[in-house]
């Protein structure tokens, strides 16, 4: 019932049977509502997950982790290329040879 009043946030459907509870990246999700379910949580615990989701359907909600995903792997390809273009020009063997004599 709670999603069918809601409707999906982003295109407003309203069919029971396509729609989902999505938590909406404030990090705090502890569970899904759908695990909470088929372990029989209290109803006050299921509530409160449900407090943290929004209503997607399935459609909307795909395309959000999508984007989700593309921007983090995106953000981790550029910062690896980053990061590895860093250590190959500030690669100094005296270092390295001077810093394994102090650890020794």
């Amino acid at each position: 019932m709670i999603k069918i009043k809601a409707g999906c946030k982003d295109c407003h459907m309203t069919d029971y049977r396509c729609l989902d509870f999505h938590h909406d990246g404030d990090g705090k999700k502890l569970s899904t509502v759908s695990a909470l379910l088929s372990r029989r949580s209290s109803i006050e615990r299921i509530n409160k997950e449900i407090e943290l989701c929004i209503v997607l359907c399935s459609n909307c909600h795909r395309q959000r982790h999508l984007v989700k995903n593309e921007e983090f792997y995106k953000e981790l390809e550029e910062k690896s290329f980053t990061d590895y273009n860093y250590s190959i020009k500030n690669y100094n063997l005296d270092e390295i040879a001077y810093t394994e004599s102090i650890v020794k």
